[in-house]
């Protein structure tokens, strides 16, 4: 996939993340899904939005606290091709590390060019 047809699917499921779809709770956080369901929901999405065009790396759980299960993420690698006409110019095309999270009450992406990127503390 090239760098724009990339930034389209992942504004996307930002989209589909924040619909009216799922309901606001009292202190204005989205509401998702319970538990380990966060981490199949997520899996079945990106499956629709990527297809063949991302490998998953990792899957894993999120605990709270109380080590309660409340989402998951999965680390997955994407190459993206450079656009020739447009903003995103660049010469050759790349890999890109996505980490995207669900848990109960939010949904986030993050991204770097190398896996060793994601793990970073900043």
């Amino acid at each position: 996939m090239n760098s724009m047809d990339f930034e389209a699917r992942k504004g996307n499921l930002r989209t589909y993340f924040l619909s009216d779809k799922f309901k606001e709770n009292e202190l204005g956080e989205r509401v998702y899904y319970k538990g380990k369901r966060n981490l199949k929901e997520l899996k079945y999405i990106l499956d629709l939005v990527f297809g063949d065009d991302y490998e998953i790396i990792n899957e894993t759980y999120l605990q709270n606290s109380l080590s309660k299960e409340i989402g998951g993420y999965i680390t997955c690698k994407m190459y993206v091709d450079a656009d020739f006409n447009g903003f995103n110019q660049g010469a050759a095309g790349d890999n890109v590390f996505a980490r995207f999270n669900l848990t109960e009450n939010a949904f986030y992406m993050e991204q770097a060019q190398t896996i060793e990127g994601l793990d970073r503390n900043w």
